[in-house]
């Protein structure tokens, strides 16, 4: 999950990285 995360942050890159890095932190 973790590189699943890392990789749509990669491929978006943008403010959906703080929103996705949010709530997989939280995970």
């Amino acid at each position: 999950l973790a590189v699943k995360v890392k990789w749509e942050l990669q491929n978006e890159a943008g403010k959906d990285i703080v929103c996705v890095m949010i709530p997989a932190k939280i995970q």
